[in-house]
């Protein structure tokens, strides 16, 4: 088995389809840090099944996806695959090449491929258990893995030794089987819990079947007495019935009697109150209005007395108004005195203003003179200035001109002198080619051949790239298709999804309903809401535990149940009897259902005429929720369905035709119910909230629920299988794309070398003369400088004097700017003097005129206030007269109003005294009513109560029919049938047989309460025999069946524990045999490793506990040459790492691994050291396959093949190779290559 390549696409930073090619020797993998050198090696770690994250350096497995840079996008997918070949047949396949694929998307969803073909992680595992090569094996050593092995952890130690010994493989069909011998002793368990119960079944089913042989004569004896008593009680109740029929009848005539008697003293009484509440009336119209009159007397007074205060309010106001125009008067005329006074310091404040502004303007004239003369002369000086400094720049510039021309006349010399040797030497090299041309030997034919080549294969890869992007497009409509399908079943599963939220909710809105008992009968709803008092076992209702198997047998079924849907149900007779007196006490109906009385006879089975016209039986078409369905034969077993009123009227024609029609009810799917009493009823439909109908609505809402689970389980299986197709849609896309990018630079690296050869082909013979042209140019730049170089210098010394005459310039300038700067300081000091007086005058006259304005304005104020308030004044007067007129007015209208309510105040009176005195006849009246309604009340009473007696009666015989067709689950009519078939009287052989009992006489019901105690003798008897099994027979022959399927099953499992025990065994002789073998040659090969490596010294391994091999630690001790005996955790960062690598290659000695990925664990080693793990390596690598991850040069050097990982485009890994066995020893322009590489890892 050999590694052969690995194929990266989307894994941590290679963006791109990257192919590694590995070869037989060493393969040195290098590169920069950080640029992905270890991301080969974890892609091979992870395509072998690595499952944690951290050993990939991240957190979760998506984070191995290429997560994009700042100019790509990130990657949906990670893909590696990794190529073995297989032609030893190691790996027990029967292929001679083997390829193992991993891919994970960001969703989560991970694949393992085994030559394309899907397959698990554990097919994975075993295919590579015992072969060394596994994400966790010896083939896979980095730098903390030489740390693990020589810690104090000894799984991983052990872990290199179970592997190289192939007892991986053993140890996991240990567990296994550990794990089949654990279910198989939990299965024994569970078996042998299940025998004991069922032996205990079994006993107790053989000691029952003699019970119910005496159960079953008890019940024939019952059944006698009571059809005999019952007869007897009912022909009691019949005479009793007539009587009391008698009695209602002259009652009846009572009553009409004391009714019109009633009436006509209700009449009068009637016609009395009509009057009064007719007076009452008139009074209430009087009283109303005289309210009204006394409301209006208030208002008007109000009205006068508001009045009254206006007026003297405006009085006040006028008094107000004419003091404040007084004031007003008076501050104007005090604002006029004072502007007057003000007015000769203003005119002479204007005078001193005018004459401090003329000074100041004087002043500022000659400021404007002095800066423009200042400004003249600075301009002068800065011009003198400027001009000594461009005189000093231009010397540089002429100087530094002067060298540059003295520096290029020798560079043109001495490359006139380099062209002269070149061209000389390419005037020889051309008269050499013309040689070779002129003696037939065509040298420029083999790269004339080599373009057309290149060439040719130019087209060719521009043709692949033209085909590569068509398939990329019909690759990208097909994702896209794939995409669009995905989008639209998952649209189609949320709409889905939404319904069966609404169809659950609406299910459980239903169920609700039943919980709250809404619906259901006043006293179904009062029993179970008073179980905790009344009857603690008490559930229901009935209709909340029927389940129709169908849904369009819910309205036969509703109609057949009808009043018994609103049932309770209750285990024992004593429950149900309290829950009717419960119902008695408070006037309620209801029904009760005593589980535990009910019969046990079944109906016979309906002829095959009859089966022709079912559609189905009661039985069939509902069932009860829990133990409840074990009644479901005495609830439904008289039912039989049929399609329509037609059918069930023929069908009950042959039932009566075959003598079982008293046996069965017939309902139609419609509705209709044929008793067998020939009765036919139609139930009433209920509301869909009402209990009794709404069972069968909550089946058909569970049924679309179960029909919605299915569909959308239909639509994921769809979408699973759509999101499968666009996946492998989007890797064929990626891989065309990648395929495509590697075809475009293909494509272009060859056009750069067509390129390139085009151009070689001229080059020599445009040398020689381009350098002739060179000389040329050369020659004349020389001249050119050498004149250059003479001018400047003859410059150089004008400047010189030129620069001294500016110098002095600029000095004579600068002191006559000095000169001028003080003269115009001593002027600007003038001009702000001036400016201040002139200042302070303007300020004085600017707060006198503001005085000015203040007073005129203040005078103009108080006139127009003093205007104001007359005008308001004047209104006030206007207003005065105006209230005075409306108090005369006011006046009036409340005398007025006074006069009025004293007239309804009389009125009110009357009519007041009248409403008492027919209030006090309507009393007499009323008196004469009660007394007749008292004696219509007192014949209704008598009545009610012989009618109550009659009810009374029609109830005991309903109840003791009810009670016996309940009792013995059959119509009265059929009972006494079958009570007149049992034998009068039992053998006394017989009897003792089948009961136990002394033989039992004919019953004789002449006197009812001897009958009732013999009944209730026969009823002791049957309870002290307890609960009877009357399926006994039956049953104890499947429990038998069953406990001999047990015993056998027992047998086989405790067979199969010692198999599995006696497994265990030879597994674990086996693996102890090969550990042994193992460690022995391995601790051999330690010694002999160790002291190659470090060229002498001593170590061994050692087991902990001998006799424990396989689950013992695994000691090591090492002593390096001159060093005693020491822990391994004490030795030096290179001494662990030779000591590890020891016991890697002595692992390797006694079973080696097809390939091993050494990690950069050459860094803690020395040149000396390295020298030796090289050597190793070497002889080794005849038989290993050696990968290297490394910065050490000489490790590069030995390396047969070389990998350099880059990061040209940052943050996406690419790959280059060298081949060293193809370079050529004698060229050395090959060697830029590994120069190249080299460079990749830097000093």
């Amino acid at each position: 088995m050999r590694l052969d390549t690995l194929d990266i696409l989307g894994f941590k930073s290679f963006a791109q389809r990257t192919e590694v090619a590995f070869h037989p020797g060493i393969t040195a993998i290098v590169g920069p840090n950080g640029c992905g050198k270890t991301n080969i090696t974890d892609a091979i770690r992870w395509v072998l099944g690595e499952q944690r994250p951290t050993a990939l350096r991240g957190t979760s497995m998506q984070e191995v996806i290429f997560n994009g840079t700042r100019t790509r996008k990130p990657i949906g997918m990670a893909e590696v695959t990794l190529s073995f070949t297989n032609a030893l047949g190691l790996i027990p396949v029967e292929y001679a090449e083997v390829a193992v694929t991993r891919r994970v998307f960001r969703d989560g969803e991970s694949q393992y491929l085994l030559n394309r073909v899907p397959c698990n992680l554990k097919d994975i595992r075993d295919l590579f258990m015992g072969t060394g090569v596994g994400s966790s094996a010896y083939s896979l050593i980095e730098q903390k893995m030489v740390d693990a092995i020589l810690s104090d952890q000894a799984d991983e130690r052990r872990f290199l030794f179970e592997e190289a010994a192939g007892v991986t493989r053993y140890k996991a069909r240990r567990k296994a089987t550990l794990r089949k011998l654990e279910a198989t002793e939990t299965d024994l368990r569970r078996l042998e819990d299940l025998l004991s119960e069922v032996r205990k079944t079994t006993n107790s089913l053989r000691r029952q079947v003699g019970r119910a042989r005496r159960f079953a004569a008890l019940q024939a004896r019952e059944l006698r007495l009571a059809i005999a008593l019952a007869s007897a009680e009912l022909a009691i109740l019949d005479v009793r019935e007539r009587e009391l029929g008698e009695g209602v009848r002259r009652l009846e005539a009572e009553r009409a009697a004391g009714a019109q008697a009633r009436a006509e003293r209700e009449a009068e009484l009637v016609a009395s109150e009509r009057e009064l509440t007719a007076l009452r009336t008139a009074e209430r119209s009087v009283r109303e209005e005289l309210e009204a009159a006394a409301a209006e007397l208030q208002a008007r007074d109000r009205e006068r007395v508001l009045g009254e205060e206006s007026r003297k309010h405006a009085a006040a106001e006028v008094e107000r108004l004419a003091r404040e125009i007084s004031v007003h008067e008076a501050q104007g005329l005090a604002f006029a005195r004072g502007l007057q006074e003000l007015s000769p310091a203003l005119e002479s404040a204007e005078s001193e203003g005018t004459r401090t502004a003329v000074e100041a303007a004087m002043r500022r004239e000659a400021v404007s003179q002095q800066a423009t003369r200042f400004e003249s002369v600075r301009d002068a000086a800065r011009e003198a200035r400027a001009a000594r400094e461009r005189l000093a720049d231009q010397r540089l510039e002429v100087r530094g001109d002067l060298a540059r021309s003295l520096a290029e006349c020798d560079a043109a010399a001495t490359r006139r002198r380099q062209i002269e040797a070149a061209l000389s030497a390419a005037r020889g090299e051309s008269a050499g080619r013309g040689e070779t041309a002129d003696t037939g030997a065509p040298s420029e034919v083999p790269g004339l051949e080599e373009e057309r080549a290149q060439h040719a294969r130019v087209d060719g890869l521009r043709e692949l790239v033209s085909e590569g992007d068509a398939k990329v497009s019909q690759l990208a409509r097909e994702r896209q298709g794939a995409d669009a399908e995905l989008s639209a079943i998952e649209a189609e599963l949320a709409e889905l999804t939404a319904h069966r939220r609404e169809v659950q909710a609406r299910l459980e809105t239903l169920e609700g309903l039943g919980e709250e008992f809404a619906g259901f009968g006043e006293g179904a709803r009062r029993a179970l809401a008073a179980r905790d008092e009344v009857a603690p076992r008490l559930s229901g209702p009935l209709a909340l535990d029927l389940q129709v198997a169908d849904s369009r047998y819910a309205t036969a079924i509703e109609a057949y149940l009808d009043l018994y849907l609103d049932a309770v149900c209750t285990p024992e007779g004593t429950e149900a009897r309290a829950i009717l007196a419960f119902w008695r006490e408070r006037s309620e109906a209801g029904a009760v259902w005593a589980l535990g009385e009910t019969g046990a006879s079944r109906p016979p089975a309906p002829s095959g005429e009859a089966e022709a016209k079912l559609v189905c039986r009661g039985t069939e078409a509902a069932s009860l929720k829990g133990e409840l369905d074990r009644h479901r034969e005495a609830l439904l077993g008289r039912l039989l369905l049929t399609e329509d009123l037609a059918s069930a009227i023929e069908l009950r024609r042959i039932l009566d035709a075959d003598g079982s029609g008293g046996w069965y009810s017939v309902a139609a799917l419609t509705g209709e119910v044929l008793e067998p009493s020939g009765m036919m009823r139609l139930p009433q439909r209920k509301p869909d909230g009402a209990g009794s109908s709404r069972f069968h609505k909550a089946e058909g809402v569970r049924a679309d629920l179960h029909a919605l689970a299915e569909r959308i389980r239909n639509g994921e299986e769809r979408a699973a299988g759509a999101r499968s197709a666009a996946a492998v849609a989007l890797e064929a896309e990626l891989a065309g794309r990648a395929l495509s990018a590697g075809l475009l630079g293909e494509l272009s690296s060859a056009e750069r070398e067509l390129e390139r050869l085009r151009g070689a082909r001229g080059a020599a013979s445009r040398r020689a003369a381009e350098l002739t042209d060179e000389l040329h140019a050369v020659e004349e730049r020389l001249a050119g400088e050498t004149e250059r170089a003479s001018s400047a210098e003859q410059l150089a010394a004008d400047l010189e004097r030129r620069l001294a005459a500016a110098e002095l310039e600029q000095s004579r300038r600068e002191a006559e700017l000095e000169s001028t700067r003080v003269e115009r300081e001593e002027a600007l000091r003038a001009l702000g003097a001036a400016d201040l007086e002139a200042q302070r005058t303007a300020a004085a006259l600017a707060a006198l005129q503001r005085e000015a304005r203040y007073r005129m304005q203040g005078e103009e104020e108080q006139r127009r206030l003093a205007l104001e308030k007359e005008h308001a004044r004047q209104g006030e007067i206007e207003c005065l007269a105006r209230l005075a007129s409306d108090a005369l007015r006011h006046a009036a209208a409340v005398d007025e109003s006074a006069r009025r309510v004293e007239d309804l105040r009389a009125d009110h009176r009357s009519r007041e005294d009248a409403i008492r005195a027919l209030d006090a006849e309507r009393v007499g009246r009323d008196a004469h009513a009660r007394a007749a309604r008292a004696a219509q009340e007192e014949a209704a009473g008598r009545l009610h109560a012989v009618e109550m007696e009659l009810a009374e009666v029609l109830h005991r015989r309903q109840s003791i029919r009810t009670v016996i067709e309940t009792e013995f689950g059959r119509p009265l009519e059929a009972l006494v049938a079958d009570a007149e078939k049992i034998p009068v009287r039992l053998e006394p052989s017989e009897a003792e047989e089948t009961s136990g009992f002394a033989p039992l006489d004919e019953p004789d019901v002449t006197d009812i309460e001897s009958s009732r105690e013999q009944l209730r003798a026969v009823r002791e008897k049957k309870t002290a025999l307890g609960p009877v099994n009357l399926l006994a027979l039956e049953e104890f022959g499947s429990e038998k069946d069953r406990l001999d399927f047990l015993e056998a099953q027992y047998a086989d499992l405790a067979h199969a524990r010692a198999g599995l025990r006696e497994a265990i065994r030879r597994i674990n002789g086996t693996a102890r045999e090969l550990f042994k073998e193992t460690f022995t040659r391995v601790s051999e090969n330690f010694r002999s490793t160790f002291g190659t490596l470090f060229e002498g010294g001593t170590a061994q391994i050692s087991l902990a506990d001998a006799a424990d091999p396989l689950e013992c630690e695994i000691e090591i001790s090492a002593s390096p040459r001159g060093k005693r005996v020491q822990a391994v955790n004490l030795l030096s960062g290179g001494e662990r790492a030779l000591t590890a690598l020891s016991l890697l290659f002595a692992i390797y000695l006694v079973k080696p691994s097809p390939f091993c990925i050494l990690d950069e664990v050459d860094a803690p080693l020395d040149d000396a050291n390295i020298g030796r793990f090289l050597r190793m390596l070497k002889s080794f690598s005849d038989r290993t396959q050696f990968i290297v991850v490394t910065h050490n040069k000489r490790t590069m050097e030995a390396a047969d093949y070389l990998y350099g990982v880059t990061m040209e485009e940052p943050g996406v890994s690419t790959l280059v190779s060298v081949d060293f066995e193809r370079r050529p020893a004698a060229d050395e322009d090959d060697a830029t290559p590994f120069a190249r590489e080299s460079a990749l890892v830097g000093d």
